[in-house]
């Protein structure tokens, strides 16, 4: 997966513009004044994409434990099974609004898990990881 990067920046006009990418920096400005850089991002790993197949890892890889741990063969079904819904979705095409969305329910259903048992793992940690992911979906969908 090759990276490109995005610049917003202020050009001498408070206009909010993004960066063409070119040496001489044109950001729309009509002076051609530098203007400065208030947002850099990367696109590869860190796309909306790469943050919810850490994720699916991170899920199977937590099941695994929690079946060597304490033999638990419902974590290692469920957690291959989540992590295998999530991949489908990805790999069918799914826009990053649904996958948001099932990322957040998994964060609900983790919480209440954690309500019940007053368990930090695994349900403390996972409303936290499909809480953040879901929110890092929503804002890096575009």
């Amino acid at each position: 997966m090759g990276c490109t990067r995005t610049e917003l920046a202020l050009n001498d006009a408070g206009q909010l513009r993004k960066w063409d990418g070119t040496a001489t920096g044109e950001y729309g400005s009509s002076t051609g004044v530098a203007a400065t850089v208030i947002f850099r991002y990367t696109h590869g790993l860190m796309d909306w994409k790469g943050i919810v197949w850490g994720y699916v890892v991170l899920l199977v890889v937590g099941g695994a434990v929690g079946f060597i741990k304490a033999g638990s063969r419902a974590s290692l079904i469920a957690s291959t099974a989540i992590g295998g819904i999530l991949a489908i979705l990805l790999l069918a095409g799914v826009g990053p609004v649904v996958i948001a969305g099932v990322l957040l329910a998994l964060a609900l259903y983790f919480a209440s898990k954690y309500l019940k048992t007053k368990k930090l793992m695994p349900g403390g940690i996972f409303t936290f990881v499909s809480a953040a992911a879901g929110v890092a979906v929503w804002f890096l969908r575009a």
